[in-house]
């Protein structure tokens, strides 16, 4: 009984200002009574500023972005809101409960705030986790059917992706396609998917390239000629690229480099699917699927009457833009592992990036795009211990260590410039993370001895 009369002297304010959650509340009309410590640590506001003040008033000077008091005033039952602190940043869900008098009137709302910035966090953590592991799931499955010869293309990065969403629409047609981008960043490769895709797939895939063809020799190489049409010719004559891929796809490169006057037959061959081999007046039907490439300005060849204009709007049809790849970031590992999971498929071994390694190709602008990854890869491979490839094994694509970029010293070795990779690269992830012991836990080391190599080549820099 005595415990009981002790409870009821208790000052329920400092009830209030015990519990960890916000408490706020409010008259009938808006007007802020009290709020407890908790709201004053989870809102960023003092109470000196807000008590005797109108919910309307702290609203409209936007002190408060929405009020949850005097929502429950006007629908008069309990609701709940989630809001952010612009002061904290902190998001909340705040719930306010009616108090009502014994003529029904709501006399007070006392509200609760709960921080959930934590909860929400993890969620945005737990839903990022598991996007991340999707896309590996995805990518592994590439690599996999890469490996197999499933398929020629890797694509993550959503740029890629819509180039692969253009190539599915017309696959199954025989439309000619036009694809554009820089020198080395898959073009070869999207045609070889647009043949694999069709129902051609079965048939022959030839890839003529006007720009390795000599001059000469293309008219006879791409419309085939008969016997004695020319000296040298074969006695029995020979059948050009366009009747050897007869039912199959041909893939015409680099088309920009073609001659005008090949230019014409080309014309014909794509509107009517004929030609006369050279020596000939027989016309040769054939049914083939034509895609075309480019890494040239199409139009401004035309301005300059380097091309012909008829040519260009009957093979600018279905216009298919591959990005380089420094447009397309999230394609730059997923193709580097495909890479070296194929050289370590050829040779047996089981090399892996290391994470620094991995940071340089994120990081790298790859100006001769796909093509010069590739052979990156290959590069670092052959450099590597064949167990981890390292920055180091990457050096050759770093500012850092290329000529001139380097202040030179005296008996500066071949390992001097190996540390002082390793120094930058230490420097650049701390200077990201925002401290040495998040950087040495990314780079995979003891944070002590991130401290220590630090130092280390501090001091050689001083001597």
């Amino acid at each position: 009984m005595s415990n009981l009369r002790d409870w009821r002297k208790i000052d329920f304010i400092n009830i209030l200002e015990a519990i960890y959650d916000g408490v706020f509340i409010t008259d009938g009309k808006g007007t802020v009574l009290m709020m407890n410590k908790g709201y004053e640590r989870i809102s960023g506001l003092k109470r000196e500023n807000l008590i005797g003040d109108t919910m309307s008033n702290l609203m409209a000077t936007g002190v408060i972005s929405q009020s949850v008091s005097l929502l429950v005033i006007k629908e008069r039952r309990q609701l709940t809101i989630e809001q952010r602190f612009i002061a904290t940043g902190k998001i909340v869900l705040v719930s306010g409960t009616p108090i009502f008098n014994e003529e029904g009137e709501v006399m007070f709302v006392v509200t609760s705030v709960r921080d959930v910035t934590e909860m929400i966090h993890l969620k945005d953590e737990l839903e990022e986790t598991q996007a991340q592991r999707v896309l590996a799931e995805h990518e592994l499955e590439l690599i996999r059917s890469y490996l197999e010869e499933k398929i020629q293309l890797i694509a993550v990065d959503k740029n890629m992706m819509k180039v692969l969403d253009l190539a599915k629409q017309v696959a199954g047609m025989d439309t000619t396609v036009l694809i554009t981008g820089e020198t080395g960043v898959g073009k070869n490769e999207l045609a070889q998917f647009l043949h694999e895709q069709s129902p051609r797939a079965d048939k022959k895939f030839v890839t003529i390239n006007c720009a390795l063809l000599p001059e000469s020799l293309v008219e006879s190489i791409l419309f085939g000629y008969e016997e004695g049409s020319f000296t040298g010719a074969s006695k029995e004559g020979k059948p050009g690229l366009f009747e050897i891929g007869d039912q199959g796809t041909i893939f015409i490169d680099e088309i920009g480099e073609l001659s005008p006057g090949l230019q014409i037959k080309l014309l014909r061959v794509l509107e009517e699917r004929k030609f006369e081999r050279i020596g000939s007046t027989k016309s040769i039907e054939v049914n083939i699927r034509i895609v075309i490439a480019t890494n040239r300005d199409l139009e401004e060849l035309v301005e300059k009457r380097k091309f012909r204009d008829d040519l260009f709007y009957r093979i600018n049809t279905y216009p298919i833009h591959i990005p380089p790849l420094r447009e397309r970031p999230d394609d730059v590992l997923p193709l580097a592992r495909a890479f070296l999971a194929s050289l370590n498929h050829r040779y047996a071994h089981t090399t892996r990036f290391s994470r620094a390694a991995e940071q340089i190709l994120k990081e790298y602008n790859w100006p001769g795009n796909v093509r010069e990854l590739k052979n990156a890869i290959e590069r670092a491979y052959i450099l590597s211990e064949k167990t981890l490839i390292s920055a180091n094994d990457l050096a050759f694509l770093h500012p850092v260590l290329s000529p001139g970029s380097v202040t030179m010293k005296r008996n500066f070795s071949l390992k001097d410039y190996l540390l002082q990779e390793e120094y930058m690269i230490m420097l650049r992830y701390a200077k990201e993370l925002g401290s040495y012991r998040k950087a040495a836990k990314a780079l995979g080391m003891e944070p002590s001895t991130f401290t220590k190599k630090k130092q280390r080549f501090e001091q050689n820099l001083k001597e």
